[in-house]
């Protein structure tokens, strides 16, 4: 597997998601590093750290190891949870790409941990922290332990932005996908159905004001590939015409961020003709003769 000069490149959301949390890490380390003012920057932490990232620019792992280890350990001694956190969640990623998965949870959960205890439990940084957990264990096919991390990453959401924040609708809907696989279809329908509520495209643009737009798009293409996963359910139950208002608000979603016509939607577009015509097949039968 390839490596650049910052991070593991890897293609699945989980590592997405860890990348960006190390990369936040990273950036608070060169925060501290570069902060002339701050008399209690580490200079050991700060070059074993800066080591690991460039022994992963020669392809060398296991020299990155030691480095993330040795920072660790330094974080531990100095009691600095902040160093500690972007050790360990830079580490993490290292093990991914590695496939050790067993010790990533260990690694994302002790994250969690020292976390929850430096920014307590009323943070989004916090919150992507369980989002990012969850999806891990999500891929072990552990799901009561993933529906758990989401439960609470939707909780802290809404005590920071609200019961009406469209986050907490994608949490909802996370663990709607998680009963479906879980074969409990009755429970995914009614989260899938709450859910619902909070995807309008306008309500999503309007609460994420604050937040940065590339973030924004993931979060609205995510949303949208949910629906479409309800919008099939719905369309194998015989609810045809719920299921084409779903696309219809999926497609809808996708083309103010891409553009009318989008390839992104292309399958929902796949999805909306088959349903369409189910509807009208419905109707012609209906009509009297």
């Amino acid at each position: 597997m390839r490596q650049s000069a910052q991070v593991i490149r890897n293609d699945s959301k989980f590592a997405s998601g860890l990348t960006c949390l190390c990369l936040l890490g990273v950036l608070l380390w060169a925060g501290c590093a570069s902060d002339a003012s701050k008399k209690t920057a580490d200079k050991v932490w700060n070059n074993a750290m800066q080591s690991a990232q460039e022994a992963l620019t020669r392809s060398d792992r296991e020299e990155a190891e030691r480095f993330f280890l040795a920072a660790i350990h330094r974080a531990e001694q100095t009691g600095d949870n902040q160093h500690l956190s972007a050790s360990l969640g830079s580490f993490a990623l290292l093990r991914y790409s590695q496939g050790k998965y067993p010790e990533v949870e260990q690694l994302c959960s002790r994250q969690i941990a020292v976390d929850e205890k430096r920014l307590g439990t009323n943070s989004m940084v916090f919150a992507d922290e369980l989002v990012r957990f969850a999806e891990l264990e999500e891929m072990l096919k552990k799901y009561e332990r993933a529906e758990e991390l989401y439960r609470r990453a939707q909780e802290v959401t809404v005590a920071k932005r609200g019961s009406s924040s469209p986050l907490a609708g994608v949490y909802l809907a996370k663990r709607a996908h998680l009963y479906m696989l879980q074969g409990r279809k009755k429970e995914a329908q009614i989260f899938y159905g709450r859910s619902l509520n909070f995807l309008d495209d306008a309500q999503f643009n309007l609460s994420f004001e604050d937040d940065i737009l590339s973030k924004r798009r993931h979060l609205i293409e995510e949303i949208a590939k949910i629906q479409n996963e309800y919008a099939l359910i719905c369309e194998q139950e015989g609810r045809i015409e719920q299921a084409e208002d779903i696309l219809n608000r999926a497609i809808a979603s996708l083309e103010a961020i891409h553009g009318q016509g989008c390839p992104q939607a292309a399958s929902m577009f796949e999805s909306l003709a088959r349903v369409q015509k189910q509807r009208e097949s419905k109707e012609n039968e209906a009509a009297p003769k």
